[in-house]
């Protein structure tokens, strides 16, 4: 963004320079450039001033957890290739830890 304004800023003063005919001499540069500081640098710091800002925001995931109902040991899970049943009972052995 920055550049882009220092950009535009250089091609509307070499347009200004060139349509009215102005001289380039010892006044006319310094002039150009020190408004062109002014002018950019105030622009950078209103948008940065009015750039929206909270300290109150947070981010909102919705997350489903992921927690066993049972303890134990899974013994095997019967599962074939390409299935898409959600109806696997996979055995537990409730004895081991």
């Amino acid at each position: 963004m920055d550049l882009l304004l220092v950009l535009t800023y250089a091609a509307l003063c070499i347009a200004i320079f060139k349509i009215f005919n102005i001289p380039l001499n010892k006044w006319t540069v310094p002039t150009a450039v020190l408004g062109g500081i002014i002018l950019i640098g105030t622009l950078i710091l209103l948008m940065n001033y009015n750039h929206p800002h909270t300290n109150l925001g947070s981010q909102f995931y919705v997350t489903t957890p992921i927690v066993p109902g049972v303890r134990g040991k899974v013994l095997e899970v019967p599962v074939e290739p390409n299935s898409m049943s959600s109806d696997w009972k996979q055995p537990i052995n409730p004895l081991s830890q």
